[in-house]
């Protein structure tokens, strides 16, 4: 351990905030129980399903709030398709999107297509709606080897996809409820040629999604992801932990990490997921507590 790490490492343990949020990204859409025709469905059954496994998701969210309370950000996470979803909660019919919206902090939408305006359209009844409830809205972006003509900027170059952030940003910014992009993910981006040579993501938040928890326990990855980080102008990660947390073996590991980001002027925002909370939500709510009693270590 050299002494510029421990002088970062010293400084960062020094201010305040370091973890800011925790995001549960659950897609119940993802489950074999899930209907194919959710958005018009076209019998009882389908109605039904679609109404349990919304309603268990808006449930899940309003129990972590429970847990975690204001001491961290909540941040939501959505397909575009949860805005044609009509659900009803307490007797109130509304739109998914709507209800994942009213129950977290900020939102962040998968408008998951491969142009600017492709993306504008998807996004926009959600920001509408942030800012009628006066909350924030990040715009996801997919650049993984997924339906690459459609949803993906996997096959473009860095430039189009630059150019195309920057308009997306340029769309939107006069929309009070959005705040930023967001990259999916940086398991792709690392992979691109030269990818730190022009800027990705533009608004006050820009942020990229590291899924696997080894790029932050293992020293090799690590020091790729902060490189990477230290070269791009992301100033949020959303940090895939996993059961890490609730291994207090390697909590020293994590807050090293989250010290040396934050010194760096970059937020943390621990990423957990799978679509199964939704029907058994034990592990989601363990997930929680014990972010709340690592966040109290920092």
């Amino acid at each position: 351990m050299n002494l510029q790490f421990i002088t970062v490492w010293l400084l960062a343990y020094l201010t305040t905030s370091k973890l800011i949020g925790v995001q549960f990204d659950v897609e119940p859409h993802t489950l074999p129980q899930w209907p194919a025709d959710a958005t018009k469905p076209q019998s009882k059954l389908s109605a039904d399903m679609v109404q349990y496994l919304g309603g268990r998701l808006v449930n899940l969210y309003q129990n972590i709030s429970k847990i975690i309370g204001n001491r961290l950000e909540i941040h939501g996470v959505i397909p575009f398709s949860y805005q044609m979803i009509n659900i009803t909660m307490n007797g109130k019919v509304d739109l998914l999107s709507n209800w994942v919206q009213l129950n977290s902090h900020k939102l962040l939408i998968m408008a998951y297509r491969s142009n600017a305006d492709a993306i504008r359209s998807l996004a926009l009844p959600t920001i509408n709606y942030a800012t009628k409830i006066n909350k924030k809205v990040l715009v996801a972006v997919e650049v993984k080897n997924i339906l690459p003509t459609l949803i993906s900027f996997h096959i473009h170059s860095n430039q189009y996809l630059a150019d195309q952030l920057k308009l997306l940003h340029s769309y939107l910014v006069k929309y009070p409820g959005y705040q930023g992009q967001c990259i999916h993910d940086y398991n792709a981006m690392i992979l691109r040629p030269n990818v730190t040579d022009v800027e990705y993501a533009y608004g006050d938040i820009r942020s990229i999604i590291v899924w696997d928890p080894n790029d932050w326990l293992v020293a090799a990855q690590r020091k790729i992801l902060l490189d990477f980080i230290a070269k791009s102008n992301i100033n949020l990660i959303y940090l895939g932990v996993g059961n890490y947390i609730n291994a207090r073996r390697v909590w020293a590991t994590l807050r090293t990490f989250v010290y040396i980001t934050h010194a760096m002027n970059v937020n943390v925002i621990f990423l957990y997921g799978a679509a199964t909370w939704v029907i058994e939500p034990t592990v989601a709510l363990n997930t929680a507590n014990n972010t709340l009693n690592f966040w109290r270590t920092l």
